[in-house]
This record gives structure tokens, C-alpha cells and sequence, in this order.
């Protein structure tokens, strides 16, 4: 009886790479995506704010007035976290 190829070696074969399996790297590292996912480059940046522009665009386009607000929201709450950690270190120095 011949040898059924797996679905992992057709692909090994037409594709000349090897196939990736997120799911079994996830559980092989215990949901740990230090090494699986580099920091490195700005690609990671750019993945990483396109995660968040994405859905905000999406809601601009159907409520301006609501999602300008909320990103107003959003930059004054950050601007005054920032803010206060930096307030927040320099009294700590002294």
C-alpha cells in the first residue's frame, strides 16, 4: 500500500517551505510569543497600530462625531497619564 502524503508534505513539495502551525507554536510554548513574535522591526509596529486603526476607521466612517470624541477621550486620558508618571518620577528622586 502506498504511502499517504500529508497535507503538510504536499505543501513542503509545491511550495519549497516548510508550513507554519501557529496554533501548535502557541501551545509548544505555552502561549508565551517572545520568540514568536520579533519587536523588533517596524513591521511589528505597524501591525500592532494597525490593530487599533482599523476598527477606528471603520467606526469613523459610521459615527464621525462619536469616535472623534472618543479618540479625544482616549489622547487627553493618555497625555494626562503620561503626564502624571513623569510628575510621579521626578518626585520620587527627590
Amino acid at each position: 500500500m502506498p504511502h499517504r502524503r500529508t497535507f503538510d508534505e504536499i505543501v513542503e513539495e509545491i511550495e519549497h517551505a516548510r508550513p507554519v502551525h501557529p496554533w501548535r507554536v502557541l501551545i509548544a510554548n505555552r502561549f508565551f510569543l517572545g520568540d514568536w513574535v520579533s519587536s523588533e522591526g517596524g513591521l511589528s509596529l505597524a501591525m500592532f497600530n494597525a490593530l487599533l486603526l482599523v476598527p477606528f476607521m471603520m467606526a469613523l466612517f459610521f459615527y464621525p462625531i462619536q469616535a472623534l470624541i472618543g479618540l479625544g477621550v482616549v489622547l487627553v486620558t493618555t497625555f494626562v497619564l503620561f503626564q502624571g508618571f513623569i510628575m510621579w518620577r521626578r518626585l520620587k528622586r527627590k
